[in-house]
This record gives C-alpha cells, structure tokens and sequence, in this order.
C-alpha cells in the first residue's frame, strides 16, 4: 500500500472528511484531494503532521511497513535512543551510530512482536 491509499485509509477510519482533515493540516481540501489521488506529493513537514495525526509511523504513512507504531523508539526518549535492554545488544552504540537499514529492521522487529503481543494481550480496562 502507498502513501495514498495509507493516507485515504487512515482518514475514513478516524472520520474525518479530506475537508477537516484539510483544516487540521492548515493546507486546502484540494491538497488532500491531490495526495490521495497521487496527483501531488506531501511535503515532509505535511507527512510529519499526518503521521502525529494519525499516531503512526512515517514509515507507515509511506507504505514502507505494515507496522503502524514504531514505538520501541518513541517510547525512550528521543529518535537517537535505544533502551537500555537494547544498547547492551549493539555494543554500546547510540540509534544515530546505526546504520539506517539495521534501524529499519530493528523497528520493524519490534514493531511486529508488539502487533503479535497486542493480539495476546487484552486492552487494558476490558
């Protein structure tokens, strides 16, 4: 799935018409027309916007993973952190001293044990 399909999907499922979503951006309902319709490209700080929207990944909203949450990352401060469980496992290296493709496969591990755990685990308050 592409970023307009990703975007069109997360849209109607929160509800929201390409018009209030629109205003939410800041941008006009003919922008969110185009992207869905791939007619024009979001801008990054658009894409940011949406992903924080929608409380889903960039890589997500771009149809690069599946995964809606990359949150192993988000959870623990800051892009350029890993938890501690984890720096051990990396020989003391920080996130940024990663290369980019062992960050995508990492986040993309975890993502998935968290979608599986999710599956096992009931919501909390049911």
């Amino acid at each position: 799935m592409d970023f307009a399909s990703r975007l069109r999907q997360l849209r109607r499922e929160k509800g929201l018409t390409q018009s209030s979503l629109a205003r939410y951006l800041g941008v006009s309902k003919q922008a969110i027309s185009n992207y869905e319709t791939r007619a024009n490209t979001a801008p990054q700080d658009v894409m940011e916007h949406l992903a924080d929207i929608f409380d889903v990944s960039l890589d997500y909203l771009m149809g690069r993973s599946d995964f809606q949450r990359a949150s192993c990352v988000r959870e623990h401060g800051d892009a350029y952190s890993l938890p501690p469980e984890l720096q051990a496992a990396f020989r003391g290296r920080r996130w940024d001293q990663l290369r980019p493709e062992t960050r995508r496969i990492i986040v993309r591990v975890i993502s998935q044990i968290e979608a599986e755990l999710e599956q096992l685990e009931p919501e909390k308050g049911e």
